[in-house]
């Protein structure tokens, strides 16, 4: 049976925002102390790609085909892994690839979901709330500005935001009005959370 790509495309007028790790509200990834730019990995939607909450590789079941989405991976990274709307690839439902973009995409990035149009999974274009590049960016800001309070941030799967790690020794339970009082601010939504300090390696 033939699927239809599904293409959502943004509304007009965007804001600026970051973007780097993953989210934790719907679909989490582990926040992280430093943020790079996720690279391709071997094997079905590497460890990264596909946020915790989600499903895993192996509950998609025998279909879609393993080497079909991996080949996928390694394609869209090789063709858009550098730009800054690319906001990486996620699995949702139990045979559903999602493609986050900022803006309208590229008309080589949808040649490249035309092609898995008759693959046994959909691969669907939505976009993001923010530019995933400038929410990576205030994502490392956070983090420097704020030692010894902010313990971690990580952009939103969705691009809305970033969730910010916050000592709980300085907030067991962060709100807004915590981030106010701690002076952690930005010209992006942030999701607080309370995350302990990373503990170093030994041995």
């Amino acid at each position: 049976m033939t699927r239809r790509r599904q293409v959502l495309l943004p509304l007009a007028g965007v804001v600026l925002v970051v973007t780097g790790c993953a989210d934790r509200a719907s679909t989490a990834a582990p926040p992280s102390v430093s943020l790079q730019p996720m690279p391709p990995a071997p094997g079905p939607l590497p460890h990264g790609l596909l946020p915790e909450g989600s499903l895993a590789p192996e509950e998609l079941g025998a279909e879609p085909a393993p080497y079909e989405q991996s080949a996928l991976n390694e394609r869209l990274h090789a063709l858009v892994g550098g730009s800054p709307d690319f906001g990486g690839l996620d699995a949702r439902d139990r045979a559903v690839l999602v493609v986050r973009w900022f803006g309208d995409p590229p008309a080589e990035l949808l040649a490249l979901v035309d092609e898995y149009a008759d693959a046994p999974f959909d691969v669907r274009v939505e976009p993001t709330t923010f530019r995933p590049g400038d929410l990576a960016d205030e994502a490392r800001r956070l983090l420097q500005d704020h030692p010894g309070v902010v313990t971690g941030t990580f952009p939103r799967t969705t691009g809305d935001g970033i969730g910010v790690g916050i000592d709980p020794s300085v907030a067991t339970d962060p709100d807004r009005a915590d981030l106010d009082r701690l002076g952690v601010t930005s010209r992006f939504p942030l999701f607080p959370e309370p995350i302990g300090r990373p503990v170093p390696a030994t041995g």
